[in-house]
């Protein structure tokens, strides 16, 4: 008899395991802080992020749940549950913590609860970024350019750690130039081979550090050419067309294969 109950136990804390801790934002009791020293729980974390996109960086406020899966199999079938083909559920819940979507995030939080509170604050900015870019796009992802998605996302995670006392924008740039030097032009891809979701995906599997080093500084130079406002005007261009390359040129006037090349000569000039 103790062992049918330990094996019952056993499954029903199976079944258990696999529903996530939610966390919407904006609620009512969520208290934002201005330092990290106060960061003890998700709810706080997340309250915070939002916080500082709507009052520091200007957007708007939306709703979004953030869904912490407990391991990487509750993270597979969620993104198996949100659409995914089996493969790509598979290698994004391989190469990833968190995928941010339209007023949702799906992380893993088994890999997210063993970091330091500033690299989950970290991550929860990056996915919330998502959810924003989403926003602007009426709730549809399009067909934006990947490296732009993921380097949005990580200017406004920078935004918000800087926002508080963690880092500076300017050592990050730092950080991320020694990074694609450090590995070398040949070892660093293009842009044109990260415009999907599926080929971010792979190159992450190949290239991690490399292309969210090239994404984040590609998008840097776009915000210091253009301002936060073209990016945003790019991403809300998707809710009417899905013409990536017009969107691109109508929202900078200029088209990417130029910028990429201006990139190009930047990031390696000597």
């Amino acid at each position: 008899m103790r062992n049918v109950l330990v094996s019952l136990l056993f499954v029903s804390g199976c079944t258990i395991s696999h529903e996530p801790q939610l966390v919407t934002v904006p609620q009512s009791g969520l208290r934002p802080v201005t330092s990290l020293d106060h960061v003890f729980d998700y709810r706080t974390a997340a309250a915070t992020v939002a916080w500082i996109f709507e009052h520091d960086l200007g957007f708007p406020s939306f709703p979004a749940t953030f869904a912490f899966y407990p391991h990487r199999e509750a993270f597979e079938q969620a993104l198996l549950d949100a659409g995914y083909d089996a493969d790509l559920a598979s290698s994004t819940a391989k190469t990833m913590t968190a995928v941010g979507g339209h007023r949702r995030v799906l992380l893993n939080d088994a890999k997210l609860g063993s970091l330091a509170w500033a690299d989950r604050v970290a991550l929860l900015a990056h996915e919330f970024g998502h959810s924003l870019q989403y926003e602007f796009g009426g709730g549809r992802r399009g067909t934006s350019d990947q490296w732009l998605r993921e380097g949005f996302a990580d200017w406004l995670t920078v935004r918000v750690l800087e926002r508080l006392d963690i880092l500076t924008m300017a050592s990050v740039r730092r950080e991320r130039q020694r990074q694609l030097r450090s590995a070398g032009r040949s070892k660093t891809p293009s842009l044109s081979d990260l415009i999907t979701f599926p080929q971010w995906v792979r190159a992450g599997e190949r290239q991690g550090v490399q292309m969210y080093a090239l994404a984040f500084l590609a998008t840097d130079q776009l915000l210091q050419r253009h301002g936060v406002a073209a990016v945003a005007a790019y991403f809300k261009r998707f809710a009417a067309s899905g013409d990536r390359v017009t969107n691109f040129r109508e929202a900078f006037g200029e088209d990417v294969e130029t910028f990429e090349a201006s990139l190009d000569a930047t990031l390696w000039r000597r």
